[in-house]
């Protein structure tokens, strides 16, 4: 994710921009099932429903807010560095609450199911 999104400033060229687009969409991709298989392990495949319902409500809640916000910081100021710096705190608030997440027991973690095809 960080790096597509880091070459962004980089894109004076509709073509880069473009690249870095892709990129960033292939890459993005794969957060859903690391997503699905995280939350399943922590609080269980029974909540899963309610879980995505909270995930995704707060996902678009910061893009409702995020960019409107980033563009009225940028009419006060001029410039996107404050804007920057609350998306960078904010990331980094959300990093460290992941070393506050109580891993889940051993035993709730279930090996994969093998499926056999016998014909």
């Amino acid at each position: 994710y960080i790096k597509p999104a880091s070459g962004a400033p980089i894109a004076t060229d509709l073509v880069i921009f473009y690249i870095i687009a892709a990129c960033y969409g292939f890459l993005y991709g794969g957060t859903l099932p690391i997503i699905i298989k995280m939350s399943s392990m922590f609080f269980g495949v029974s909540s899963q429903g309610s879980i995505f319902g909270v995930l995704f409500f707060g996902a678009t809640a910061g893009g409702a807010i995020g960019a409107p916000l980033a563009g009225f910081i940028y009419d006060v100021t001029n410039n996107y560095k404050a804007a920057f710096f609350i998306v960078a705190t904010v990331v980094l608030l959300g990093s460290l609450l992941t070393f506050i997440i109580k891993p889940p027991d051993k035993k709730t973690i279930k090996p994969p199911i093998k499926y056999v095809c016998r014909y």
